[in-house]
């Protein structure tokens, strides 16, 4: 394995081109056992060949056709597939045995250009200049539609462990509830990896229907990575949305259920004209072309997300009504991150997604409940400053998933309201910020 640590960008992607300019989406194999679905992706680049693992795990005995999972697989196995191709940026991606219509090939062109807009911007990579992406699908296969008997008052919720989903979740029980007039076994939560954290969560809302799913990188791909191949962000999002249709079809759940708020729509920053945003697959753009998307292959599946029009703050007012999940839950990425002996671990409270969290959170709650949370007052943190600057609009917004400009600003003057009718010291941070608000040479 050549070592490119060293390599100029130029040279990395001229070394690239030159010898894993094609990739390909090879195949996959399935198995549907009692209570277990397992579906292996495959794909090949040069010399490399990866192996990429899904495992769906249920509470009841399985009643799915094999040939459903197969049509599902070959669309899932396109977006997995950009875990590995982000080694290379192939020009070429190439899809055997599948096919793909014009409309089709348009949405994985967006999903590349805009779903890995990040991977681009970090890596310095002009996609309208320095590499010319196509997508080719052999159309060797058939334009496959899964048709079943899905339950209208039947819902997947997808779980993070966040306010987001626990919000989603309380809103579909009540749903449920008093449209379909059922209880909550209609409602399925499902997750990929799910940490202690979820787990918790889960058992918190009271739902006994649990979908874990097992997803496994090739670990090849990680040395890749320590020897300078390409490395960066992929739309995740988007990636656990094709994955949510595996439970759907078996599940007969017509209704899935994510949670992206409105705030996912503002971009991070501005580059070669175009928008890089962290959360491309979270906006209402994805969400209208994964519909769009998907109504090709499950007609009678909708897409759901209560949250099209909804800023993260006011998520954070509504998630303040179910004090029951507040000390299990946690909205800071890293516990995806961290390793298992510290998987108890809920904030970091070192990261940019703890701070935002705190800061809409804080008009809502009591003190002790706030500190109860995060076990500290990140407001008095002063090696916060520069991620609080992001935040704030003062800099470029941090690449996590956190909400707008003025819905933060808004969030703070509650906050500097709040305290300072509490007739309380200003902590460092929202003295900062006072200071910042009432300087006419501010940019704020």
């Amino acid at each position: 394995m050549k070592d490119l640590k060293n390599l100029s960008l130029k040279s990395k992607l001229k070394f690239l081109k030159e010898n894993y300019n094609s990739f390909y989406f090879s195949g996959y194999d399935i198995k549907v056992l009692k209570k277990q679905i397992k579906i292996a992706l495959f794909y090949e680049c040069g010399d490399f060949s990866f192996s990429h693992k899904l495992t769906f795990y249920f509470p009841e005995n399985l009643d799915v056709k094999k040939t459903d999972i197969e049509i599902l697989a070959k669309h899932l196995g396109i977006i997995e597939g950009l875990n590995y191709w982000k080694s290379f940026c192939s020009e070429n991606i190439i899809l055997k045995n599948i096919n793909l219509n014009k409309k089709q090939i348009n949405f994985w062109n967006k999903v590349i250009l805009k779903g890995m807009s990040q991977y681009f911007y970090e890596n310095k990579i002009n996609p309208f200049g320095d590499v010319n992406i196509k997508i080719i699908a052999d159309n060797k296969g058939s334009n496959e539609i899964i048709k079943n008997n899905f339950l209208p008052y039947r819902f997947l919720v997808a779980m993070g462990g966040g306010k987001d989903s626990i919000v989603s979740f309380e809103l579909t029980k009540k749903l449920v509830e008093e449209k379909f007039k059922k209880d909550t076994s209609e409602i399925f939560l499902f997750s990929v990896n799910p940490t202690k954290i979820i787990e918790d969560v889960v058992k918190t809302t009271g739902d006994k229907n649990f979908i874990r799913v097992k997803r496994e990188i090739d670990k090849k791909v990680l040395e890749l990575n320590k020897t300078g191949f390409l490395n960066g962000h992929i739309p995740f999002t988007g990636i656990l949305s094709f994955i949510s249709l595996v439970p759907a079809i078996v599940l007969k759940a017509k209704n899935i259920v994510f949670s992206a708020e409105k705030s996912a729509s503002e971009c991070n920053v501005v580059w070669h004209n175009l928008e890089i945003n962290h959360q491309w697959s979270k906006t209402r753009e994805f969400q209208n072309l994964f519909r769009q998307y998907i109504k090709d292959i499950l007609p009678d599946v909708d897409y759901i997300n209560y949250f099209d029009n909804t800023l993260e703050f006011d998520i954070a007012k509504l998630f303040s009504l179910y004090p029951k999940y507040f000390k299990v839950f946690s909205s800071c990425n890293n516990q995806f991150k961290i390793t298992e002996n510290k998987s108890k671990i809920r904030w970091c409270c070192e990261c940019p997604k703890c701070l935002f969290v705190f800061i809409i959170l804080y008009p809502f709650l009591e003190y002790h409940d706030i500190i109860s949370i995060f076990g500290e007052d990140l407001f008095e943190k002063k090696s916060f400053k520069n991620i609080f600057d992001g935040l704030i609009g003062l800099e470029n917004k941090p690449f996590e998933c956190v909400g707008t400009y003025k819905e933060i600003q808004k969030a703070l003057n509650l906050c500097l309201d709040k305290i300072e009718k509490e007739s309380k010291k200003l902590p460092y941070l929202i003295s900062y910020y006072k200071n910042l608000k009432y300087n006419k040479s501010s940019k704020i």
